[in-house]
């Protein structure tokens, strides 16, 4: 439950949705990186914030896949 600094880049955008389940910086630009990181040090609300969004996604999406496999296996 910990909220999350990212660089856009790779599969980064299907695991944190910007301003709603981490915040998502630049690659290579530390002063993006420091300025996100700050806000979070500086905003208890807004890092718990995003930090309980993340998990729930995260905790949605793990248990989506696992009835989806199931649903695969009952069906096949």
């Amino acid at each position: 439950k910990k909220p999350v600094v990212a660089s856009h880049s790779g599969g980064v955008p299907e695991a944190v949705i910007a301003g709603k389940t981490g915040l998502i910086v630049p690659e290579n630009d530390p002063g993006a990186t420091a300025t996100a990181i700050s806000s979070l040090l500086f905003d208890d609300q807004l890092a718990r914030r995003l930090g309980e969004a993340g998990y729930e996604l995260a905790h949605a999406r793990r248990h989506s896949a696992y009835v989806d496999s199931l649903l695969r296996l009952y069906i096949s």
